[in-house]
């Protein structure tokens, strides 16, 4: 971790943040990267462990989330299915990580563009980039 951390450390000296404030943007992107890969595992080793595939676990335990969402004490999950229909919701943890270290990386580089003493320069297009091969969807 302190590897990966000098880096960034290093990456935000000089844009007048305070300790605290670079120690914290270090550790919320770790977290980040560390809670998903972390979930990616969980997956993996629930895969092995029942032998049933994302689709399987959700044929069998379907039923009871349907019943949880028709309860009426979790009204926002049930809009949200209700919203999904019949095609369903297809948990992607890539997706999510790119999602989520987007929305970091958006948000740091506005914490620094208030701080930097110089405007900041923005990064060149990478829509034309190869889009990373898909590795494994989660339940």
């Amino acid at each position: 971790m302190l590897a990966h951390g000098e880096q960034m450390f290093l990456a935000l000296d000089g844009f007048g943040l305070d300790a605290t404030t670079r120690l914290d943007l270090q550790v919320m992107l770790f977290s980040h990267v560390q809670g998903l890969a972390a979930q990616l595992e969980r997956e993996t080793q629930a895969q092995a462990t029942t032998g049933m595939s994302d689709d399987q676990w959700m044929a069998r335990h379907g039923t009871a989330l349907g019943a949880l969402a028709s309860s009426g004490h979790y009204p926002g999950f049930s809009a949200l299915l209700t919203e999904f229909g019949e095609q369903g919701y297809d948990l992607e943890l890539d997706k999510i990580f790119e999602l989520g270290l987007r929305t970091i990386l958006d948000g740091m580089a506005i914490l620094l563009s208030e701080h930097a003493s110089e405007p900041l320069t923005t990064p060149p297009d990478r829509s034309d980039a190869p889009a990373p091969a898909p590795r494994s969807r989660g339940r």
